[in-house]
């Protein structure tokens, strides 16, 4: 069965608000138990004694709607799925499917590829793996770690910036502060991918 698409104001007030709200919470958290004492450590006075609400909330917004626009929807279009197929063999004995090997040609024949979920059914029309239920976990997997790199990319683009010219700034902030942010950016994602389904499938 065919679901469709939600709609854009569906898509952002039932998957991108949700995963913004979680998002938030964890780097609060983050900040409070770990990431504070660092900033404080390390950037001392460069620091705001309160922070300022509305540029937090942008900077956070910009994360995360980088995660629902450029992450989530590679599990949406054939294309992506093509790119994701090897991905997904390997998670299939190093590629080995059955009798024989799948590869991008078999996209439009994977009923041969008896151990792989199907991503094109028999009539050829393109069923995203974030709601076919074969693959349903490798989906998830997919976008966390899609997430992550681009969390990776984001945070890590700020983090090497400041310490290419700002004095206070350190190795270890730099490491921490973009490992964090890659780990928080792959939770979002794969929150979006989790509640995407959900509205495909309800």
């Amino acid at each position: 069965m065919k679901h469709p698409k939600p709609s854009l104001l569906v898509g952002l007030l039932f998957v991108f608000l949700p995963s913004l709200v979680v998002f938030i919470l964890l780097d609060v958290t983050w900040i409070a138990l770990v990431g504070g004492s660092i900033y404080k450590t390390v950037l001392g006075s460069f620091l705001r004694s309160t922070p300022q609400i509305v540029p937090g909330l942008l900077a956070w917004v910009c994360i995360v709607g980088s995660v629902y626009l450029f992450a989530l929807p590679n599990t949406r279009t054939p294309a992506a799925a093509i790119r994701q197929l090897h991905s997904i063999v390997r998670h299939f004995n190093h590629g080995l499917l059955g009798n024989r090997t799948c590869n991008t040609r078999d996209l439009q024949n994977t009923s041969q590829c008896t151990n792989i979920p199907q991503l094109l059914p028999s009539n050829g029309q393109y069923r995203s793996p974030i709601y076919s239920d074969g693959s349903t976990h490798i989906a998830h997997q997919l976008l966390f770690e899609q997430g992550l790199l681009l969390g990776l990319c984001l945070y890590g683009t700020y983090e090497f910036t400041n310490l290419s010219i700002l004095v206070p700034w350190t190795w270890a902030l730099a490491l921490v502060d973009t490992a964090w942010g890659s780990i928080a950016c792959g939770v979002a994602a794969g929150l979006q991918s989790w509640i995407y389904r959900k509205l495909l499938t309800s």
